[in-house]
Parts: structure tokens; sequence; C-alpha cells
């Protein structure tokens, strides 16, 4: 009787997320905004696990006595590649300007 048991799990996970706003006011006041944010987020996960166990062999000689045998090998278990990185975030603000012009008042 022998009993094989091979698992192995592979996991990926990719998540981007990119942020874009430009907002603009005219009038009075005139303000430019701009923010840039990206952010990459990566996870990689490797789990192998190899396993070979309970090979149990059984025998009978001449009819006297039974030889047993069990053999457990080959138990790995690794766990490789596990990335976490962020990149690019980046925030600006540029020409930011207040204009107040040309008020008059007449009497």
């Amino acid at each position: 009787m022998g009993v094989l048991t091979y698992g192995r799990t592979v996991r990926k996970t990719d998540r981007q997320t990119d942020v874009l706003s430009d907002r603009r006011t005219q009038g009075k006041g005139h303000t430019d905004e701009r923010t840039d944010g990206k952010t990459d987020v990566r996870t990689e996960g490797h789990t192998y696990d190899n396993r070979v166990f309970r090979m149990k062999i059984s025998y009978i000689i001449a009819n006297e006595k039974d030889i047993i045998s069990t053999i457990t090998q080959h138990t790995i278990i690794n766990t490789q590649h596990t990335m976490t990185y962020t990149q690019h975030t980046m925030t600006k603000t540029q020409h930011t300007m207040t204009n107040t012009q040309h008020t008059m008042t007449n009497t």
C-alpha cells in the first residue's frame, strides 16, 4: 500500500491604482492643482509542499513471521519568492495664484 501526496500552491496578486485629478478655478482667484498618484502593489507567493509518506511494506516469509517496514521520507516544505513593493507615489501642487483686479467703487 502506498500513498503519494503532492501539493503545490501558487498565489500571485497584482494591484495597480492610478489617481489623476485636475482642478482649475477661475474668477477672482486662479488655482491650478494637479495630483498624480500611482501605487503598484505586487505580492507573489509560491508554496511548494511535496510529501511522500506512509509506505508500508509487509512480507511473509515461510509462514514464520511478518517483517513490517514503515518508511517516512521526503517531507519538503518550501516557501519562496514572497515580494511586496510599492512604487511611484507622487503628489504635485503647482501654480497656485490668487488675483484680485479692477475693483472700483464710484459715488
